[in-house]
């Protein structure tokens, strides 16, 4: 004790990424606690406020309290790092043993004890909980339950001890079963895996040689080929870059970034579309129309349609719902918040059953891509267009 003391005393650097480590630590697991607010919960009325005592670092642009966001972004970047250090031993393990034992073939000699039974529980309830957690956006709760996934199935190496088994011909039936069951683990925490770390989860299948499990696939335990092999040749998941790599990288960037003004309007010029000229108006016909800068407050599918997007959209005092065919380009979550040119003088109409009182202006690529008309600077909703 007195020797880790005297090595605190010694070493301030040390001592002092200690307690910050530990400051992290504590956030983290006392996130629910010290957020002063749900970090999900967006308030239109209260959106890009500036730091005050309500809100220490302020609001973001759909009222979501910052700290309370960064103190759950704190837990869930722990939370990651956990689970990567879980997937990198077991998949290790896993790999080292089926190598050595089995040439690298996958098979399931159904040779099962109750441990077995509780593994497969464990991974069906995680998968059950962690679709739960996402339906309510929880990311850093959905992402423990994946870890539950790889934490239990290092409980359960050190439960079957694949080394041991290893040792005794007579278990060689054993032992096979038990990496058939670790391998199913491992593909179904894996494809839970590809929603936050795609490319992780693409290099993990394909060491297992097999493709991404869908959700639906999920509910059940042994659809991993029997007979399969896995890869020969195990890639590294996470390996170290080189200095020299890094910087070379940012010097890219940088220079990238230092280009000229003149070079990328000329680039831009390259690239155009023309399109058919309609009949010339007067300007008395043009107006006519009306536009308004409008702020999309909620946004939800139209049901029993693959096109449509049905907006809530504030447009000075008033809301009005306008129907949009954009459904293919943005996502419902994607458009709230956003400010958008709305003709607003237009006779209501029906689509697909429901009442639409304006349009959504969007620009038109020669591929039939859409793209919203979006103010350049920060505008109130109502203000005309002209």
């Amino acid at each position: 004790m007195k020797k880790v003391l005297r090595t605190f005393k010694e070493n301030k650097q040390f001592t002092l990424f200690f307690i910050l480590g530990l400051v992290v630590i504590g956030i983290a697991i006392f996130a629910p606690q010290l957020s002063p607010y749900d970090p999900l919960n967006a308030v239109m009325t209260e959106s890009l406020q500036e730091p005050s005592s309500a809100h220490p670092f302020g609001t973001d642009k759909l009222g979501r309290d910052l700290l309370s966001r960064v103190i759950f972004g704190t837990r869930t970047s722990l939370i990651m790092t956990l689970c990567l250090v879980a997937v990198i031993f077991v998949i290790g393990t896993f790999l080292g043993v089926i190598a050595g034992y089995f040439g690298g073939v996958v098979e399931n000699k159904n040779v099962c004890e109750d441990v077995d039974d509780d593994l497969k529980a464990a991974v069906l309830e995680a998968v059950k909980k962690a679709d739960e957690k996402m339906e309510k956006l929880r990311v850093a709760d959905a992402i423990t339950e994946i870890f539950n996934i790889f934490r239990r199935s290092n409980k359960y190496i050190d439960e079957t001890t694949p080394w041991t088994l290893a040792k005794d011909e007579e278990k060689k039936d054993r032992l096979a079963t038990v990496l058939y069951n670790l391998t199913e683990a491992i593909t179904i925490g894996a494809s839970l895996l590809s929603s936050f770390m795609p490319e992780t989860s693409e290099k993990i299948l394909a060491q297992l040689n097999t493709e991404k499990r869908t959700l639906e696939a999920m509910d059940q335990f042994g659809l991993y080929p029997n007979g399969n092999k896995v890869t020969e040749k195990p890639e590294i998941l996470f390996a170290r870059m080189d200095v020299k790599e890094v910087l070379e990288k940012v010097e890219a960037m940088k220079a990238e970034e230092a280009k000229p003004a003149g070079e990328e309007e000329n680039a831009q010029e390259e690239s155009v579309v023309d399109v058919e000229k309609k009949p010339e108006i007067t300007y008395d016909d043009f107006a006519k129309l009306q536009f308004q800068i409008g702020q999309i407050v909620k946004c939800e599918e139209v049901p029993k349609s693959k096109k449509l997007l049905c907006s809530q959209v504030k447009i000075g005092s008033e809301t009005r719902q306008i129907i949009s065919g954009i459904k293919a380009w943005y996502k419902p979550d994607q458009m709230v918040g956003k400010k958008v040119m709305v003709v607003t003088n237009l006779k209501p109409a029906k689509l697909a059953g429901m009442l639409s009182e304006g349009m959504i202006l969007c620009a038109e690529d020669d591929e039939g891509n859409l793209a919203l008309m979006t103010p350049e600077k920060d505008i109130k909703p109502g203000s005309e267009v002209c």
